[in-house]
């Protein structure tokens, strides 16, 4: 419930901020904003599984749940992941950055991830695979993973028009930090889970129902509001980030 309070109002801030910009919607933007607004679409699946196990025992809402959870597993991994890569090109590789900034491939890369998140989520209903969740994260966190000691290695040698005493370019050190917050939270909410899911197939129903899936969901969802806390304070709308 924590995350929640804190989680949802943030993410709702977030999506308002890059949706009312002065100069309209920023296409720099548009991975955080999906992740914001997925995030906050995956926030009833708790309450839901409460209700449906405790009050309605086993109603229509059952694949409503399987649903979101499928979503929720894969979407944050997945934006993420289109952060970390966006980040990595623009520190790395500026030229290729610029190419493919237009907006047509930043929608083809969101539809992508879109189809991907939906699919998987409507086989969860009938189908939930810990191997292909598994797969999917072990994916992207080899690519983040990549991306966090490849932006590191150009930090450690100064850049054109850097002097080796002066510290990194402020663009260098926001996109390390936004690779390592990413990397970190990805670890905490989804390698715990995965090491408990080979013991489901040894438990009964009523555990994997009560026990497993209650503690998945919730290491799964905690921390959804370190990445838009993060760009609050980027963008100076935190009290703790503001100038004095």
């Amino acid at each position: 419930m924590l995350d929640i309070a804190v989680g949802l109002p943030a993410n709702a801030w977030v999506i308002w901020l890059i949706g009312r910009g002065p100069k309209g919607l920023d296409q720099s933007e548009l991975f955080i904003l999906n992740l914001a607004a997925m995030e906050v679409a995956s926030y009833p699946t708790m309450p839901l599984y409460i209700i449906d196990n405790f009050i309605l025992y086993g109603s229509f809402v059952e694949p409503v749940i399987y649903f979101l959870f499928g979503l929720l597993v894969v979407n944050r991994p997945l934006f993420q992941c289109c952060v970390c890569v966006e980040r990595y090109l623009a520190v790395l590789h500026p030229l290729t950055f610029l190419r493919y900034r237009p907006l047509r491939y930043r929608v083809g890369s969101l539809a992508t991830v879109w189809v991907i998140v939906l699919v998987y989520g409507g086989l969860n209903i009938w189908y939930s695979s810990t191997y292909i969740w598994a797969g999917t994260l072990a994916v992207v966190m080899a690519v983040d993973s990549f991306c966090s000691i490849s932006i590191l290695s150009v930090l450690r040698r100064p850049g054109p028009g850097e002097r080796p005493g002066e510290g990194p370019h402020l663009l260098k050190r926001r996109a390390l930090t936004t690779i390592l917050i990413i990397q970190t939270t990805l670890v905490l909410n989804y390698l715990p889970s995965i090491a408990m899911m080979p013991f489901s197939s040894k438990l009964t129903r009523w555990q994997n129902c009560c026990d497993l899936f209650p503690i998945t969901v919730a290491l799964s969802t905690f921390g959804s509001f370190v990445q838009p806390l993060f760009y609050l304070s980027r963008v100076g709308r935190l009290p703790c980030s503001r100038k004095p």
